[in-house]
């Protein structure tokens, strides 16, 4: 089977686009024929995961856009060109990824007899009602990235259970692990290492963690965030100069993979997440997490959400704790922090059982079976 992923830009920093590529390699070693395509150059240029991927016979295209608008105005020739000579008449599954993607996807395939579009749903969009039902009748199926997802899609967009299939993202464990350096870690003696990793944005509401863990934190405790984003002045501000909270700004995603291997606890403290690479990420590392009562978290560790009078619980792979209370945070990090070497050891195991089911291997099976029906 032919396979053309499609998705906005190469930046190979985690989250989506890091998953499309483990993907892609993984398809690839079932034996598809695939074809990654970028619609925007940026992180093109000298990207590794690009090389690798040629490397091991994935063909990759960039249409060479400067922007989104540039895309859209002159780049559906280019693009149902590269689809229609790719496919070469075989079967073929263009899986599309994100807005732009799946609009010019979509569309540069309208025609083609052998292709069916499939759209993987990664994110709780606000405005999608209208393009979610122009693009409808255009799209064979819709893989939503959780069981959360799915339910959204059927339940925000009205689209027929028919249509839709939740596969849990997945990620390349010993990739990752080989990325993250995890064999060269040592405990840390007397220290609790806190570490966050994402945008610094609304939805990621890491200002609720900063604010609890400045109160706490010195040098027994510290608290490490790694990421860039419009918060990140007032993420300052809010720290109030406590120097055992450091706000490392953007990294590489192997810096931001060995931040989290040299972690004690995973602190993720999102208000929604549709399915969160970073966690799958932390999971492959064997990280205990301190979550937010949010489904898109709760759903890869299996945990039911808190009863009304719980602000937090302590769980076999780490601590769930209620969203925005403060409070909350500080007494999950202080009760992690005093907990003895067997029990954090045992957190781990869990957490190692349960990110067996995340691997890139199992979720490239499900996409193939998904594709395969489709013929």
């Amino acid at each position: 089977m032919r396979v053309i992923q499609i998705m906005d830009d190469f930046i190979a920093g985690g989250g989506v686009n890091s998953f499309v590529y483990d993907l892609c390699s993984a398809l690839n070693e079932r034996g598809c024929e695939v074809l990654l395509i970028g619609l925007l150059c940026r992180g093109f240029q000298d990207n590794p995961a690009v090389a690798a991927l040629r490397r091991d016979g994935v063909h990759v295209e960039c249409l060479g856009a400067e922007s989104k608008g540039e895309a859209a105005a002159h780049g559906f020739g280019p693009l149902r060109g590269l689809i229609a000579e790719f496919s070469r008449g075989e079967k073929t599954v263009c899986n599309l990824h994100l807005k732009l993607s799946v609009r010019m996807g979509t569309a540069a395939a309208v025609g083609l007899k052998n292709v069916r579009c499939v759209e993987t749903y990664h994110n709780s969009y606000r405005r999608y009602h209208l393009q979610c039902w122009a693009l409808h009748p255009f799209i064979k199926k819709y893989i939503c990235v959780s069981e959360t997802a799915r339910k959204e899609m059927r339940d925000r967009f009205f689209l027929p259970d028919r249509d839709l299939t939740a596969i849990p993202n997945g990620v390349s464990v010993k990739k990752i692990r080989e990325m993250a350096e995890i064999g060269d870690k040592q405990a840390h003696s007397g220290i609790t290492r806190v570490v966050s990793v994402g945008r610094l944005s609304f939805e990621k509401n890491f200002s609720v963690p900063v604010q609890a863990l400045s109160e706490i934190c010195d040098a027994r405790v510290t608290y490490t965030l790694v990421g860039g984003g419009p918060q990140e002045e007032e993420l300052r501000r809010i720290a109030g100069g406590n120097p055992n909270v450091k706000l490392l700004g953007a990294r590489s995603r192997k810096d931001a993979l060995k931040a989290l291997a040299d972690a004690d606890v995973v602190v993720m403290p999102s208000l929604w997440e549709g399915r969160s690479i970073l966690q799958l990420e932390a999971m492959a590392l064997d990280k205990p997490m301190i979550i937010s009562d949010v489904p898109g978290l709760r759903e890869p560790l299996g945990a039911p959400p808190l009863e009304e009078n719980e602000h937090l619980r302590v769980c076999l792979w780490g601590i769930l704790v209620r969203t925005e209370d403060k409070n909350a945070y500080q007494q999950a990090v202080l009760l992690f922090s005093g907990m003895d070497r067997a029990q954090i050891a045992r957190m781990k195991d869990a957490v190692r059982e349960k990110a067996r089911a995340v691997d890139i291997e199992n979720t490239a099976q499900k996409y193939l079976d998904v594709f395969t029906a489709l013929f």
